[in-house]
C-alpha cells in the first residue's frame, strides 16, 4: 500500500494509505492516523487541493500518479 498524500483547501497536509474511498459520498479516510496528527477521520473530497498517490497501478500494465480527486469524479463524485 502506498501514502497517499493529502492537501486541504486549509493549507494542511497530510500523508497515509488510503484506507477508506467513498466517491459517492464525497469522503474518504487515511489509515493509522494518531489522534494528534490533526487528521480527520473523514477527508471531504470538497476540502482538498489535492489528494495523490504515487507508484499506484492505474491499470493493468500502467503504474504512475493516481489523482484521487479524478478518479473520485469518475467514480460518483459530484463536485460537491
Amino acid at each position: 500500500m502506498h501514502d497517499t498524500k493529502v492537501v486541504l483547501k486549509d493549507g494542511r497536509t497530510f500523508y497515509g494509505p488510503l484506507w477508506s474511498f467513498q466517491p459517492l459520498d464525497g469522503w474518504f479516510s487515511l489509515a493509522a492516523q494518531e489522534e494528534d496528527s490533526g487528521c480527520p477521520e473523514q477527508i471531504r473530497f470538497v476540502d482538498c487541493v489535492s489528494v495523490s498517490t504515487e507508484n499506484q497501478r492505474i491499470s493493468i500494465h500502467n503504474f504512475g500518479t493516481q489523482d484521487e480527486l479524478a478518479r473520485a469524479l469518475e467514480n460518483g463524485w459530484d463536485g460537491t
